[in-house]
């Protein structure tokens, strides 16, 4: 995954720094239920509906339900997902009295890899996570 071509391996952001990245995308979310990774064979639609269970009075709760893949890191997965959910028109955007929340899939051949329930403040998050260098992501490393 990249951010205007330039990859996150390209920018220094590896391992350690990627699982700080991941902890950061953790934050947008309501509680650790709600990030879901499923290893390939596992079905996404069970999943997502198994966390109507998490109790939350919000239904548009943020959510991120994804598959894993051996050639990307989470973080790399996750972006990647998105970016394939507005690429291919695989997203909705439902107006809301808290503001926009975007429903994302990503899916191949029927086959669905991901699906996301972010609302507009996540999204925005989600994209100043995206904007961080490696230096900033060792500033958040050193601060905990």
């Amino acid at each position: 995954m990249s951010k205007k071509g330039v990859s996150f391996k390209e920018r220094g952001i590896r391992s350690s720094l990627l699982n700080t990245v991941r902890a950061q995308m953790k934050q947008i979310l309501p509680n650790k239920g709600c990030y879901i990774k499923l290893n390939t064979n596992c079905d996404i639609a069970q999943a997502v509906y198994a966390t109507r269970m998490l109790g939350t009075k919000d239904e548009n709760f943020n959510l991120i339900v994804f598959r894993e893949r051996s050639d990307m890191s989470d973080p790399e997965a996750i972006y990647y997902y998105i970016r394939n959910a507005f690429a291919h028109g695989l997203f909705e955007v439902r107006s809301t009295q808290h503001g926009n929340v975007y429903l994302l899939e990503s899916a191949k051949k029927r086959n669905v890899n991901a699906r996301m329930r972010l609302n507009e403040t996540a999204m925005m998050e989600l994209v100043r996570i995206m904007d961080l260098t490696s230096g900033d992501l060792m500033a958040l490393q050193r601060r905990r």
